[in-house]
């Protein structure tokens, strides 16, 4: 019983629903009232108060359309009047900027802009606003001019951006961690480690900005 109802508060369920079947391929899905879960499962006290609190907080997002803060994890609701997607934080010790679709990081830039977070899980068209409107730098040391602060990583299309040091970056997705993928962030070119060196001595041009297509 625990293991169930961790799994339905973890899958972001509020209800608690019979697992058997009723039927072969049809399931039972009548649904338990807390109660009996709580004394058939032998829960704790303890258990109780975390699968009450855990199963409330997921009925509340639910049925209020609510989202929770991705850095203090206050529960939040938006004005049915505001239709973008830029949340702030009200929270004074916190002040997060994230999107309220996927509740990453909003890294867009633009005073006008409150739908696209830049954010790859928000869509391709949301990637490619924060690709062509993101900030340039300059990288004296490796005589580049405007370079993008954000790229694409070219083996997985993950987002990253380069805050400092040299123009090679890893990409930190499972994907291209495993195999220790890196790329030119100026060029956009496939670095392998024991080429890195070389590869500096090149001084490769600024590749133009990216646009994912599906």
């Amino acid at each position: 019983m625990v293991g169930l109802i961790r799994s339905l508060i973890s899958d972001q369920k509020y209800s608690i629903m019979c697992p058997d079947l009723k039927t072969p391929g049809q399931k039972c899905e009548t649904e338990w009232d807390f109660a009996y879960c709580a004394k058939v499962g032998l829960l704790t006290t303890e258990e109780q108060n975390e699968f009450e609190i855990g199963l409330s907080a997921n009925r509340f997002t639910h049925q209020l359309q609510a989202q929770q803060c991705p850095k203090c994890e206050t529960y939040l609701l938006k004005d049915h009047t505001y239709f973008g997607n830029k949340m702030i934080c009200p929270v004074k010790t916190c002040n997060k900027a994230f999107c309220w679709q996927c509740l990453h990081d909003w890294m867009a830039d633009g005073v006008d802009n409150f739908n696209f977070c830049g954010n790859l899980e928000c869509g391709i068209e949301s990637a490619n606003f924060l690709l062509k409107t993101c900030k340039t730098k300059d990288m004296p040391d490796y005589g580049v001019k405007g370079v993008p602060i954000y790229r694409s990583c070219p083996r997985c299309q993950t987002i990253i951006e380069h805050i400092s040091g040299c123009q090679h970056m890893i990409c930190s997705s499972p994907a291209c961690k495993q195999v220790n993928y890196m790329f030119c962030h100026c060029c956009l070119a496939g670095v392998p480690s024991d080429k890195k060196m070389d590869h500096m001595r090149i001084r490769c041009k600024p590749a133009p900005r990216q646009v994912l297509i599906k």
